[in-house]
């Protein structure tokens, strides 16, 4: 709740002296507010939790959802974070602000029919940005600026990843050195297929693990790999509709990177194994 000062006008000293303020001041003193307010939601008592997501995780894994500072590394528009270039980093590319949230001039990435011709190095940084050209409007007037861009990796693009947060995310989002408070777990969102219906060679999370017969045998080998931090990802436990928590062999909880430099930072990278398979990840979550 809100200091009592604050919300009673009449009484507040610092209300009746806001006028004695300058701009700077007042806003100084408004963000003082905000960390304050943050600062007691984290430190308050969280509700009781119950649900499939507490079921599936266990209360303590998913209780960091609501107090860790997590952040999310998002594909779709609208993001400010693309249109200020955070995730790809490239200073020539951030985007200019037009109107009602349209910007243009930001990296828009590549039309998915060009990413599926082409073969790249093993090493690809960062994930690609892929667009369908066919959803976007073409029109004098735009009336549209919500597009499901993706994160995509094929086959031939060999292993291909990111860290993630980016070294301009980790800037933007992160105060002092709260990315230390990050657990290392990380949550991957898949592109919801239109209308559930998934074009051949659709890859998701749930191909990380092999198909197997009750005395061991496999029927089909694994479509997909993922390293973090070079430690194999062993399974994924989808909690909300397309997005799955990942594992190693000790849990949910991944080890910081031996880089030093890297603060609060996660070396993702991914595989797809069939020729003609295809993984498109709308986001990435650090918390």
């Amino acid at each position: 709740e809100l200091d009592a000062e604050f919300t009673d006008i009449e009484n507040s000293k610092v209300l009746k002296n806001i006028e004695k303020l300058s701009p700077n001041s007042y806003l100084n003193h408004l963000l003082k507010l905000e960390e304050e307010d943050k600062a007691a939601f984290l430190s308050s008592p969280l509700s009781q939790l119950t649900g499939k997501p507490v079921n599936t995780l266990g209360l303590e894994n998913f209780q960091l959802f609501h107090r860790v500072k997590t952040l999310c590394h998002n594909a779709q528009l609208p993001s400010q974070a693309r249109f200020d270039g955070l995730l790809s980093q490239k200073k020539n590319k951030k985007g200019v602000y037009q109107y009602s949230g349209l910007h243009h001039n930001y990296d828009m990435g590549y039309d998915i029919e060009d990413l599926k011709k082409m073969k790249l190095s093993s090493k690809v940084r960062p994930l690609m940005f892929a667009r369908d050209s066919h959803a976007r409007q073409e029109c004098k007037t735009v009336l549209k600026i919500d597009y499901k861009d993706s994160f995509y990796v094929q086959n031939s693009f060999n292993w291909t990843g990111d860290v993630i947060p980016t070294n301009a995310e980790n800037e933007a989002f992160s105060t002092g050195e709260d990315w230390k408070e990050r657990k290392g777990m990380i949550v991957i969102c898949t592109e919801m297929c239109d209308w559930g219906e998934c074009p051949k060679g659709h890859v998701d999370m749930s191909d990380i693990e092999s198909k197997t017969e009750r005395n061991g045998t496999i029927t089909e080998p694994s479509k997909l790999s993922i390293l973090v931090n070079e430690e194999p990802v062993v399974g994924a436990t989808i909690f909300l509709k397309t997005c799955f928590l990942l594992s190693n062999k000790d849990g949910y909880i991944f080890p910081p990177s031996k880089n030093a430099e890297l603060k609060g930072q996660y070396d993702i990278k991914f595989r797809v194994h069939p020729s003609d398979g295809f993984l498109s990840v709308s986001s990435i979550i650090v918390v």
